[in-house]
């Protein structure tokens, strides 16, 4: 059977989804996401001369990407619960979208455990498996969530949901990257040789817009998981957000 995965409609309804509940989402990922974002701001403005600390800059590099790993498949939890409320026409609340993200924490935290050693060892092995990992794991936080499954089960399903899709699943996953290291290049071009007190306002804006871009993230996520969910099970949004109730 055929499966209709559109890329360009995940998008579009991220996009709309995200404007029309920017503050509860930018708030929440924020939330989510503050030890890395904090890590990210202090190696924006910490004086660290490459010719003298690889080893600190190497150090602080690697605890940034682990950070990531394991806070984006939370922050993207914490966000199924409003995405799904929005697709059915549904008030998002702050603090409806933490207690159903939250009460999941553990399993969705093993979620990203097991998936971020699959993609490192795979990529270091070969980048092809590594990538292949990410593909196929990509909605197993939004799974946790809504159909409260186990470490296991949730990548199992994330497994059996992407599959026969995954090319179109890898080319939305690569376009979010490429629009945010494009947009973080058009910030960092006129502000990158800014020092003293402008300098620290760059690293704050650009603190600010590292939120914005995981809030997208994780509502791309979310959309995914649910157009997935629709094209290859039938069920719709009041369906899959039904087991909020």
């Amino acid at each position: 059977m055929m499966i209709r995965f559109s890329i360009g409609d995940v998008l579009s309804r991220s996009f709309s989804i995200l404007g029309k509940n920017f503050v509860a989402f930018f708030l929440i990922t924020a939330l989510v996401q503050a030890p890395a974002l904090a890590l990210q701001f202090y190696m924006e403005v910490a004086d660290i001369d490459p010719a003298q600390g690889w080893s600190g800059l190497l150090q602080l590099t690697g605890a940034l990407v682990l950070a990531t790993l394991l806070l984006t498949p939370v922050s993207t939890a914490t966000v199924t619960y409003g995405v799904l409320q929005q697709l059915r026409g549904r008030h998002v609340s702050v603090g409806d979208c933490f207690q159903a993200g939250f009460s999941r924490a553990l399993p969705v935290l093993g979620v990203a455990i097991a998936a971020g050693l699959l993609y490192v060892l795979g990529s270091l092995a070969c980048l092809i498996p590594g990538l292949i990992f990410m593909t196929a794991y990509y909605v197993a936080a939004p799974a946790a969530v809504v159909e409260r499954l186990g470490v296991h089960a949730s990548l199992s399903r994330s497994w059996d949901l992407t599959s026969g899709v995954r090319w179109s699943v890898f080319g939305l996953i690569f376009l979010v990257g490429i629009m945010n290291a494009l947009i973080n290049l058009a910030f960092d071009l006129p502000t990158s040789e800014l020092e003293g007190t402008a300098g620290m306002v760059a690293a704050s804006l650009k603190l600010l817009l590292g939120a914005v871009e995981r809030s997208f993230t994780a509502v791309v996520c979310a959309v995914a998981y649910h157009d997935l969910r629709t094209e290859k099970e039938g069920v719709n949004s009041q369906d899959l957000a039904r087991v909020f109730d």
